[in-house]
Order: structure tokens, then C-alpha cells, then sequence
């Protein structure tokens, strides 16, 4: 498996099986659970990559129908949403009737048969990269309905085309049939849910079976294990953040993942940083743990920043002050999205051209005041990168905060 940055830095998947790309509406969901919209007129799969770098969207939808003006769809102020055209699409999943993929994957081909059958033209067959299968046809031709009627009228046809389909036994989704403002996974995008990319079958691929259909079928790693074999093994949870927050974007730039200081609740850890240039780490760390009770401190280098970590839990005006107190080149970070970041990946040129390393463990700082609670995702993570001891005082929850973004090399 690959990670959900490399894939899209990587993948050539196209548009071309969509017709009027530049009238649909495209949509992502953020790991955060929010859905943005893309106001922007999408032309083509590089503008779309654009947006997917722009945003890090979890998971990519697009509208089965096309609009005069889809960027302005689902405003309020915007009434002319004039409908140009609309795919028929159905969305076949497990169910209480229908219990394993297999099976679902044979009522999709009795829904194919019964397309044919009918005269309907198939756009494509698609596999969700979940629970089941998408079939897309090409719309009618809407032109000669007068605009105000057509979706009453799609709507009222398509209906009686559900009722039809499941007198002969074919189970879909009437729901997502009957919906002229559906949006539906982008075929060659990330199903987050399963790591599986949706991806576009062939009939013979259907027809050949479950075994075989998942042996050309791509796995990207979006939630992924530290230890698989080591069930007390931290997760790491990546998240989506504008990637403005790390400053402004501006040639060149280069990819990496980050950890936070985030752990649950209204509590943090502690990352302090400093210029790789600066002389007296030792002195300011001791004096913050003098004055704040901070328990022993990580130190951590790169080409850089000299980046100190205390695994100690603080509420967030604590850490404020710390941050302060210390001078740490990262307090307005804190201060402006309530987390700092420390870069736990490699960093990568927009080629895929490594650029320098992860940071590298330089000492430890110890300190007399270690009977403090520490964030028990924080501990398992660092755990998997130096030599640290077990700590009886952990609480939390057991995993970390990862970011994905690209940054300005500035």
C-alpha cells in the first residue's frame, strides 16, 4: 500500500469518462467530517489535483448531473440552477437482504442485463471501494423539456424506472437513483473508509469474481497501524488542515507530514523550537522546567530547527506561557490554530524527490518533575522512534494527530 499524498502526487488518473466536466459540481470531505465545495470551474484532472493539494480531502465526490452554473449549487441566493443534464445512476451495497459483496456484485450484473435490455446507455460500472458497486448511464437528452420542468419530470420517470427494476427483483438504492443533485465518489479517488480506490470495471472483471476483481484494484494506507502486531501499538489519525496555516505557499515547496501537540480533550503536549543556530537550548530548557514543573524534554534536529518535546500534558494557557517564557518560534502557531507541528516525515520535492530525512533524536534533557499525567498516543508514537521507557502515569487516548500539507521552502 502507498499513502493518500503519494497517491494523488502520483496517480494519472483522468476525467475523460465524464462528459461536460467543466457544468458538474465537485465536492470533498475533510478527515474532520466537513464537506467543501469547489467554486471553481473543474477543466480537468489537473485542475481537480489543484484542489485535492489545496484542501487534503479524505474523500472526492462529484455531481451526476450538470448546471449552467454548478459552482453556484446549494446557495440559497442562487435560483437559476438550470439543469443542462443528468446521468442515471445506481448504487448497489450490502444490505439486510443482500449480506456479502459477492452477492452484491451479482445483482450489479443482473442490473447491467436488465440496462441492456432496456436500451440504456452504460457509462460505466465501477467497484466503490467499499461495500459495493456504481453503475452510471449517460443522460437523455433534456433539450427539447423546457428547464423549469426537467427535474420534476427526471425525477417522476425515474421513479417508475426503481419500481420497475425491483418488480424484477434487482435491489438498488432508490434514494440515489431518484436524486437529481446527487454527488457520487469520483471513480479513481480515495475511499477513506477502506483505503480501496473506486475504481472503473470492465464487464469481463465483474463477471470473473470477487477473488479476481481485487487483484487490479489499487489500496492506499489512510489510517494505518504503527505495529500490527502490538495491539496496544498507538493509531496514528491523520487529519485534514488548510495548508495556509503553515505559512505562505510559494515556489519551491515541498511535501512532509507533521505530528501536532494536540492530545484530547483541552490538553496538549509541549514543542518547543528554535532555530538550529540557537546556543543555549540547554540552559532555556532547564529554566522552563524550573519555573513550569516540565518533566523530562525530547530534542529532536533537523537541516533547520532544534525541536524540544516534553510528553507532559498542559491546558492550553500553560503552554502559551511556555511557549512564551522559552521564546519559541512557534507560539504564534499555537496562538492562531491551537496546535504547533513537529515534521515526523521525509520531505519530498513535488517529483517525489527526497529532500532531507525526518528529524534526528539528539538527547534527552532530563528534569526532576516527571510525575505529571503524559499523553499516552504521544508516548506509544515516540516509543516507535527512540529508546523510551514505560510510563506508569499515561492517560488519553491512544493515538496522535498526523497532518499531511505542503509547505513553502522558504
Amino acid at each position: 500500500m502507498t499513502d493518500l499524498i503519494s497517491y494523488y502526487k502520483d496517480s494519472n488518473f483522468d476525467l475523460n469518462f465524464l462528459d461536460k466536466i467543466t457544468f458538474r459540481h465537485f465536492r470533498f470531505k475533510l478527515f474532520n467530517g466537513k464537506f467543501v465545495k469547489i467554486i471553481d470551474r473543474i477543466r480537468n484532472s489537473n485542475d481537480l489535483k489543484k484542489h485535492i493539494f489545496r484542501n487534503n480531502p479524505s474523500d472526492i465526490f462529484y455531481s451526476t448531473s450538470c448546471w449552467l452554473a454548478p459552482e453556484k449549487i446549494g446557495l440559497k441566493r442562487y435560483s437559476k440552477d438550470i439543469m443542462l443534464s443528468s446521468d442515471l445512476f445506481f448504487d448497489l451495497d450490502i444490505n439486510e437482504k443482500i449480506k456479502t459483496l459477492d452477492e452484491v456484485r451479482l445483482e450489479t450484473s443482473r442490473l447491467i442485463d436488465f440496462i441492456n435490455d432496456n436500451s440504456i446507455k452504460l457509462r460505466y460500472i465501477a467497484f466503490s471501494g467499499s461495500k459495493g458497486f456504481h453503475v452510471s448511464c449517460y443522460s437523455e437528452d433534456l433539450s427539447a423539456i423546457h428547464y423549469k420542468e426537467r427535474e420534476v419530470l427526471i425525477k417522476d420517470k425515474r421513479e417508475n424506472l426503481v419500481k420497475e427494476i425491483r418488480r424484477a427483483g434487482i435491489e438498488i438504492d432508490r434514494k440515489v437513483t431518484v436524486d437529481t443533485r446527487r454527488i457520487v465518489r469520483l471513480p479513481g479517488t480515495i475511499n477513506s473508509k477502506t483505503g480501496y480506490i473506486c475504481t472503473i470495471l470492465k464487464q469481463k472483471e465483474l463477471d470473473n469474481g470477487i477473488k479476481e476483481m481485487f487483484k487490479n484494484i489499487k489500496r492506499v494506507k489512510v489510517v494505518a497501524p504503527l505495529s500490527e502486531s502490538n495491539e496496544n501499538k498507538s493509531t496514528i489519525i491523520a487529519k485534514s488542515y488548510v495548508k495556509d496555516r503553515f505559512g505562505v505557499r510559494s515556489s519551491p515547496f515541498f511535501y512532509s507530514t507533521f505530528l501536532t501537540n494536540y492530545s484530547f480533550s483541552n490538553l496538549w503536549i509541549l514543542f518547543l523550537q528554535f532555530p538550529l543556530s540557537f546556543k543555549f537550548l540547554t540552559q532555556r530548557i532547564k529554566l522552563i522546567q524550573r519555573t513550569y514543573e516540565v518533566g523530562d524534554v525530547y530534542v529532536f534536529k533537523d537541516r533547520k530547527f532544534i525541536t524540544a518535546m516534553c510528553l507532559q500534558t498542559f491546558q492550553r494557557r500553560r503552554i502559551e506561557k511556555i511557549l512564551k517564557a522559552a521564546k519559541s518560534s512557534n507560539l504564534n502557531s499555537f496562538l492562531k490554530y491551537g496546535r504547533t507541528f513537529f515534521r515526523v516525515g521525509n520531505s519530498e520535492s513535488p517529483e517525489g524527490k527526497v529532500l532531507e530525512g525526518p528529524p534526528l533524536f539528539s538527547g534527552i534533557i532530563k528534569s526532576p518533575y516527571n510525575n505529571k499525567p503524559v499523553s499516552k498516543g504521544h508516548h506509544i508514537f515516540l516509543k516507535e522512534l527512540i529508546n523510551l521507557n514505560n510510563c506508569g502515569n499515561l492517560h488519553g487516548k491512544d493515538h496522535v494527530e498526523i497532518v499531511h500539507s505542503i509547505i513553502s521552502n522558504k
